[in-house]
């Protein structure tokens, strides 16, 4: 569409162009928009793809090392990743607490997928702050033996130690369960 004047000027028909200047700032602001939804779209990009990129298994041993020793049973890791997109944390794959050998089951807990979702403030102090815990499609298998022991009772018992070394908690989760101990789960 043409926008302009139409100038008689003795007997000739000039034509003059309108500014074009207010055309200017609109495409400009175009321009703009079409670059911060492409900054904000490759952001995206990278915070979807950044869990397939980054490997965990580095700290999936440490991590599986740590528990082990802490819970003094085997315990095995699956595949392990990074999450981002739902919050901050990681998420294990097919994870098992084995028990102890002597024991009709081999395994004491069975998680399909664990996840552990952490505050991203403490993490800046160089502290670790478990804010979430999910465990899904898992199932614990809980035994008594013909002594009467449950499975779980080297778990909740005490450990001897030395009174010169205090073991440090690999992970404090403060639970606590309304009522009594059904008589089948209660250690003896």
């Amino acid at each position: 569409m043409w926008m302009g004047s139409l100038v008689v000027k003795e007997g000739l028909v000039m034509s003059a162009p309108l500014s074009t200047s207010p055309r200017r700032p609109r495409r400009l602001g175009r321009t703009l928009l079409l670059l911060l939804g492409g900054v904000l779209g490759m952001l995206l990009l990278v915070l979807v793809l950044l869990p397939y990129v980054i490997s965990l298994d580095g700290v999936k041993a440490q991590i599986a090392a740590q528990t082990e020793a802490a819970l003094r049973r085997r315990v095995d890791i699956g595949q392990a990743r990074v999450q981002l997109l739902t919050g901050l944390g990681a998420a294990f794959e097919e994870v098992t607490i084995h028990n102890p050998s002597g024991w009709q089951q081999p395994d004491f807990v069975k998680v399909r997928t664990l996840s552990v979702k952490v505050a991203f403030l403490p993490l800046l102090r160089r502290k670790i702050e478990v804010s979430q815990l999910t465990l899904n499609n898992g199932n614990i298998f809980l035994e008594r033996d013909a002594q009467g022991r449950m499975n779980y009772t080297d778990l909740v018992a005490p450990e001897p130690t030395d009174k010169a070394t205090t073991p440090t908690p690999l992970l404090q989760i403060p639970l606590t369960v309304p009522g009594r101990w059904p008589p089948c789960l209660s250690p003896k």
